[in-house]
């Protein structure tokens, strides 16, 4: 994206994020919980997911070899699960220890 399609894709993305944080109303506590696990385990997802569907990818392309064929959906969808569930234990197993690490580092 270059030229004025990207300054009105930003400028998008600018009133969209502007206009949730500004937003006052109080979504249900289980779309509250789900949208909290997606933010804390974002940057998890962002490293993972290229991880994961190549090695979907992978397998699915061999058991294709083999005769097992599955739809294309498959392959996003579970990618997709795996992605959110691996990301979950990552962040904490991994990440919310190094946070604790690095901030005991920091005040010290």
């Amino acid at each position: 994206v270059t030229g004025t399609n990207r300054l009105v894709f930003t400028l998008f993305c600018i009133m969209i994020c502007v206009g949730v944080y500004k937003l006052t109303i109080k979504p249900p506590v289980l779309i509250h919980k789900i949208f909290s696990l997606l933010g804390e385990t974002s940057y998890s997802i962002y490293l993972l997911h290229p991880i994961v569907l190549i090695s979907f990818n992978v397998v699915f392309d061999y058991m294709e070899i083999r005769g097992v064929l599955f739809p294309k959906e498959w392959r996003v969808i579970m990618s997709i699960v795996i992605t959110v569930v691996l990301s979950y234990f990552v962040y904490f197993l991994f990440e919310k220890r190094l946070i604790k690490i690095g901030n005991k580092l920091i005040t010290t």
